[in-house]
């Protein structure tokens, strides 16, 4: 009889040990416990798996593209380029210096281009202008002719370059062409600064019907600023 139990547990003990190797398996949220644990990693992507587009941004070597395309129309008295005729007025003369730069604008006016800024996410009313930008401005001119200082988006210019102290140097379609002109919006009233430096342009035209409260500076009139220069493929939208 002895030597029968030591041969059971002997048994015992052999089945136990295979057992052991092969990992016990258990029922329920607890079968891991024993054995290999799950891997922790996520099932690749089959072969005909496509990730979605990133949208990237465009650099600030398009934004000079833009300013240099507004610099080449300076002094020019027809906006023409690849057999397009551009308007000559302010919103023609964007119009063009983004086409120069492979940008299209659809020909939109100076309120088009800001509802499209919109719709695109570019539109901002603060802000710093940068280089290449379009910016926008109210009441430069009664263009409803009643009287009163509610015409929104009246005139569209580009900024060409930025001095250190925030004046933007900028180019625009006016009664003397397409010229330069200057706005400083860290100090919006002042004409020039102590120096004799010119910071901000005239943008109104004075008239003897004008009280005293009336502006007439680049920085009293600003409205907005739009980066189209960012937007990729501006043609397709």
């Amino acid at each position: 009889m002895k030597q029968i139990r030591i041969c059971i547990a002997l048994l015992g003990l052999v089945g136990m040990t295979g057992c052991t190797g092969a990992g016990m398996r258990m029922p329920g949220p607890t079968r891991h416990l024993s054995g290999a644990p799950p891997s922790s990693r996520m099932e690749l992507p089959s072969a005909t798996y496509k990730a979605p587009a990133v949208k990237k941004q465009r650099s600030t070597r398009d934004a000079k593209r833009i300013a240099k395309g507004a610099g080449a129309w300076v002094g020019k008295s027809r906006l023409r380029h690849n057999g397009t005729t551009f308007r000559y007025d302010c919103s023609g003369f964007v119009n063009a210096a983004h086409a120069l730069a492979g940008e299209d604008l659809a020909h939109r006016n100076a309120a088009g281009m800001v509802k499209y800024a919109k719709s695109l996410g570019l539109y901002k009313r603060v802000g710093s202008p940068g280089v290449g930008d379009t910016v926008f401005w109210d009441n430069t001119h009664d263009r409803n002719k009643n009287g009163k200082w509610d015409d929104d988006f009246t005139h569209v210019g580009i900024v060409e370059r930025v001095d250190s102290d925030g004046t933007l140097h900028l180019i625009h379609l006016g009664g003397k062409g397409v010229v330069r002109m200057r706005m400083n919006l860290r100090r919006p009233d002042d004409y020039k600064d102590g120096d004799g430096k010119v910071l901000n342009s005239y943008l109104r035209r004075r008239t003897k019907k004008d009280k005293k409260h009336v502006k007439y500076l680049s920085g009293q009139l600003y409205s907005g600023m739009a980066s189209f220069w960012a937007e990729g493929k501006l043609a397709s939208r």
